[in-house]
């Protein structure tokens, strides 16, 4: 699991995140979630449109700190 803020850096991560990508944690905080993803990220105006929006659901392909890939689930609910 991570958290990520506004700017979609990531402010936590949990050790199973960690441990998936294969980075220390302090490689990982403050980082922009989308530096791993393995295609171009979201526009800002494309992500704000889908985290304003309903629940959502996507899965997105990351890359490891060994240069394999991962693909991960990203979800979000009960934002006002």
């Amino acid at each position: 699991m991570i958290l990520v803020d506004d700017e979609r850096r990531c402010v936590e991560v949990n050790d199973a995140f960690v441990q998936l990508l294969g980075y220390k944690r302090s490689e990982l905080i403050g980082r922009r979630y989308h530096e791993f993803a393995v295609k171009p990220p979201l526009s800002d105006e494309a992500w704000f449109a889908l985290v304003r929006g309903s629940d959502f659901y996507a899965t997105r392909e990351l890359r490891r700190a060994d240069g394999q890939h991962v693909t991960v689930e990203l979800s979000a609910t009960g934002r006002p």
